[in-house]
């Protein structure tokens, strides 16, 4: 096994076998999860491809570099590009546009990677940040420059199959169990139909004149 290892190219091949198997388990995976973490996956795995990047060249090789954003969104507009002109014919009933999408999507960062790199070879420190991030600021205007092509500040919209159902996980909706209404119609008292009597008022004459006190039939002198 180790006389294999030794061989040229032996260990690149045993490398992209595992990549392969981790690839395999992961679409296995992917299958029986829900869309909604099958998406945040999606997104990890994108940003976690750009970590492994920054790692290898700052943290491996010391060097400042600002242009990975660039070659990741080079790395999308190929992808994007890709996937709204090219269709392919379903094998075995899987849909290879994407896989060949990410295929050439890998080989375009590479391809524009290695040309940033022999460039900036001989460039160390500051001098190497500055290429870097004028590659990162000129992409983006690159893509505004022309948006027939890259679809300007907006980008280019590719039409991803919404799940049947929407992301949420399928509830079935809680039945309600309704109580029979009771049909036989409400009995209402009867009323007392007799007439309300009605207390008699003081038959007296209205007429009648009052009755006034008498007065005092005294004389004034009387009363000295």
């Amino acid at each position: 096994m180790l006389n294999l290892l030794r061989l040229p190219g032996a260990r690149f091949l045993s490398h992209l076998a595992i990549v392969f198997v981790i690839w395999a388990a992961l679409m296995r995976i992917n299958e029986g999860i829900d869309p909604l973490m099958s998406y945040y996956l999606a997104l990890a795995a994108m940003y976690a491809t750009a970590m492994f990047g920054m790692v290898i060249l700052v943290g491996l090789s010391g060097q400042v570099s600002l242009g990975n954003g660039a070659l990741m969104a080079i790395g999308g507009y190929v992808f994007a590009l890709t996937s709204l002109n090219w269709q392919t014919v379903p094998i075995l009933g899987w849909q290879w546009n994407p896989i060949w999408s990410m295929i050439f999507a890998g080989f375009g960062g590479i391809a524009v990677g290695l040309i940033i790199g022999w460039i900036g070879a001989r460039l160390r420190g500051p001098y190497l940040a500055g290429l870097t991030l004028g590659i990162a600021v000129g992409i983006p205007a690159i893509a505004t420059r022309f948006p027939e092509l890259f679809g300007g500040e907006t980008g280019l919209m590719l039409t991803v199959p919404y799940p049947a159902g929407g992301y949420a996980p399928a509830v079935e909706p809680a039945t309600i169990d309704e109580a029979p209404l009771d049909e036989a119609p409400l009995e209402q008292a009867p009323l007392d139909e007799a007439p309300l009597e009605q207390a008699p008022l003081d038959e007296a004459p209205i007429d009648a004149p009052l009755e006034q006190a008498p007065l005092d039939g005294g004389s004034g002198g009387d009363m000295l």
